[in-house]
């Protein structure tokens, strides 16, 4: 199944369908999740890219909390474009894990199975916000095996 698929069908199962306010918290996760990236790489040469890397994950985690906790809502302006960017960032950021050398196939895998943890009795924990909780069973993902 592809990762898509295991994502839209663990989403339904949380009771997630798509919405304006579905789509602004989940886009809240993946800033959230962009800002995290940035936390994880630095300029080599110690340049002060460094200072504006870390001024972009602050506004990603930022925007990040404010769709996920306070209920703001984002609207889409043009739905081909947002489109196009969503499958831009997929395509690059295979890309990236790719020449970074991490199995990302497998990482995907052990994620999704973590994901699939968060669930008690079947049903997803929701947080404040409307964000996917972790349960009381969760199992975070083992990723060493595949850096």
């Amino acid at each position: 199944m592809r990762n898509y698929d295991r994502v839209s069908n663990w989403l339904k199962v949380a009771g997630k369908e798509p919405s304006a306010e579905t789509f602004s918290v989940q886009s809240g996760v993946m800033m959230e999740e962009m800002a995290e990236f940035f936390e994880t790489v630095h300029f080599t040469d110690k340049s002060d890219g460094n200072v504006a890397l870390q001024i972009v994950a602050d506004a990603l985690h930022k925007i990040g909390n404010e769709l996920k906790k306070n209920g703001r809502q984002l609207g889409i302006k043009d739905r081909v474009a947002c489109l196009d960017a969503l499958c831009d960032i997929d395509v690059t950021l295979n890309g990236v894990a790719f020449l970074a050398g991490f199995d990302k196939n497998g990482a995907d895998d052990d994620v999704l199975n973590s994901n699939d943890s968060k669930f008690e009795d079947g049903k997803a924990v929701i947080l404040p916000g409307g964000k996917i909780g972790k349960g009381k069973n969760y199992v975070e993902p083992d990723l060493t095996k595949f850096v």
